[in-house]
């Protein structure tokens, strides 16, 4: 028992001092929005993948996508988003979360044993813009830690 305790604990610090490094790496003066903490149940959803997103099942791939269930609905604002011209009582109660492999490669299997689970993640959160965007809210993230 004891060992895990040590081992989590050094886990928590290598993933701190690597989520700082990675957060402090972007240029002085770059437009990338500050990095958003968020607390919640973390759940999976299989979704139609490419080429067709569902148009055509028999060639289309499943896709299993984490979702951050937020304790509190967030604004735009409260994501560091961008407002697009959107009223700024915009609220957002589900989260996708996006891992990069190379800058945190212990991300999805964190993920996947952390479902059903209250988790707190931090990262990059940004409107969606690509087709595996199945949620208008993203998050890159950078740091993981079980409650």
């Amino acid at each position: 028992m004891k060992i895990n305790q040590v081992t989590t604990a050094l886990t928590a610090l290598v993933l701190w001092l690597g989520f700082a490094t990675i957060t402090d790496a972007s240029p002085s003066g770059s437009d990338s929005s500050s990095a958003s903490v968020l607390t919640g149940v973390l759940k999976s959803q299989t979704k139609w993948g490419p080429p067709g997103f569902g148009e055509t099942p028999k060639l289309d791939s499943k896709v299993v996508i984490f979702v951050l269930r937020l304790r509190e609905p967030r604004t735009a604002k409260q994501l560091s988003l961008p407002d697009h011209g959107t009223k700024g009582d915009e609220r957002f109660s589900e989260v996708q979360l996006w891992c990069d492999s190379t800058a945190f490669p212990l991300c999805e299997p964190l993920l996947k044993r952390s479902v059903g689970k209250r988790i707190t993640v931090a990262g990059q959160a940004a409107r969606a813009v690509e087709p595996t965007d199945y949620l208008p809210v993203t998050l890159r993230v950078r740091l993981i830690t079980n409650q």
